[in-house]
């Protein structure tokens, strides 16, 4: 499975993940770290 398909089946079927998943063009967090998360801002998502 190529990394396009993997993301394409994980973003039609959130069950698939089981920890918090967040991919940008820029940044990739895996699993939840609220202070990691409350870093990231709008310029850094788009």
């Amino acid at each position: 499975m190529t990394d396009t398909e993997a993301i394409d089946l994980i973003s039609k079927n959130g069950n698939l993940v089981k920890r918090a998943l967040f991919i940008s063009s820029k940044i990739l967090l895996v699993g939840f770290q609220a202070s990691e998360w409350n870093k990231i801002s709008e310029q850094e998502v788009f």
